[in-house]
């Protein structure tokens, strides 16, 4: 086990390693797991952008967060706190696309090479919002798995209202026509207004109202696993 300080294209890494896993950590930007890459076969299941990891610390390429998030997007898995999606403000305050926490800096508070499991812990303050987060990443000394243990500490005098998203992608050559998802879901809704004209494929669904929500959006619920 083995836990190394490095640099990707200038941003801060930490990486965990086993005899199974190498787990990349981009302390640097949103303390984003960057790759999860098996020892064995070589894999990472993890999605990489086709521009690679060199704009992450671009200059603000367009006047809208969602354009700059994805163009310094390098793949992998983020966390998104206080917000997800698109644009949006909160308590006055603007919340970038996906939220502050998945593009900024975070620090590097400690690693350790245990006789179990290696262990690295950050954290960050955020400026858009009160909020401190935290965040353990441990890695067992026989497992390629990522145990992940993440707090919010709200600093303000108010209540602050957040979401908070784990965003993996998944991307070849992992993810390709033989991959299969299992779950105990009966049904997926879709809401047509955002999601399907993007999506090349319709399953056979029953269309709908989002009648609970008062918002009249069109939806459909589609009966797994014709989801997909």
């Amino acid at each position: 086990m083995t836990v190394q300080i490095r640099q990707l294209a200038g941003i801060d890494t930490v990486t965990l390693s086993n005899a199974l896993v190498d787990v990349v950590v981009l302390t640097g930007k949103g303390a984003d797991i960057y790759s999860m890459r098996s020892t064995h076969s070589g894999v990472d299941p993890l999605w990489k952008a086709r521009w690679g990891p060199e704009h992450m610390q671009s200059t603000l390429l367009a006047n809208d967060s969602g354009v700059n998030w994805l163009a310094r997007c390098p793949g992998g898995w983020q966390t998104l706190v206080p917000s997800g999606g698109i644009e949006s403000v909160v308590q006055g305050a603007v919340q970038p696309q996906h939220g502050e926490a998945s593009s900024v800096p975070w620090r590097l508070d400690g690693t350790e090479e245990g006789s179990t499991s290696s262990v690295v812990t950050l954290s960050c303050r955020l400026t858009r919002s009160p909020l401190c987060l935290r965040r353990t990443i441990e890695l067992p000394n026989d497992e390629a798995t990522v145990h992940i243990r993440d707090t919010a500490t709200n600093e303000g005098g108010l209540a602050f209202p957040l979401t908070w998203t784990h965003h993996p992608t998944l991307g070849p050559p992992f993810l390709s026509g033989d991959c299969r998802i299992s779950t105990n879901a009966m049904s997926v809704e879709i809401d047509d207004t955002y999601d399907l004209p993007h999506v090349p494929y319709r399953p056979p669904c029953v269309s709908g109202s989002d009648e609970a929500s008062g918002s009249g959006l069109s939806r459909e619920r589609c009966k797994w696993p014709d989801a997909l």
